[in-house]
């Protein structure tokens, strides 16, 4: 394989968000048959490693897993404490954590992960093209 070949690629990393995501999915109990979330995530990882390989597009899978956080905080918007909804038969209530934790770790990952990606790849960009373009 040459050795531009080696260079990470955004389609990679978005082929690591999608595995990122699947596992994610998985641990946040989104699945309730947690294999289909796994099996997903193997099939983001193949067409990840197919693209070139495992290097720093890895980091997409930590931006796929920040969309979990997101929509746990989303199923938590009226927290924290007892949230009460009318429903035809009465009322329903239910205990919900603060969303802004959550919020925070997924907006992190998904703001962070691109950007480390990128300074990654353009540090290896720049190295590759000082030690292949001296004569």
């Amino acid at each position: 394989m040459p050795a531009a070949a080696t260079l990470a690629s955004w389609p990679q990393f978005a082929a690591w968000v999608g595995c990122g995501a699947g596992v994610g999915a998985v641990l946040a109990g989104t699945f309730t048959f947690g294999p289909l979330g796994l099996l997903a995530a193997a099939c983001f990882a193949a067409v990840a490693v197919r693209l070139g390989g495992t290097n720093s597009s890895l980091i997409g899978a930590a931006a796929g897993a920040g969309v979990w956080p997101l929509v746990i905080g989303f199923l938590n918007i009226d927290g924290p404490g007892t949230s009460c909804h009318t429903t035809g038969g009465g009322q329903t209530c239910t205990e919900e954590w603060s969303p802004w934790p959550f919020w925070a770790v997924g907006i992190a990952l998904l703001i962070l992960a691109p950007v480390v990606f990128e300074v990654s790849r353009r540090r290896r960009a720049a190295t590759f093209h000082v030690t292949h373009d001296r004569p």
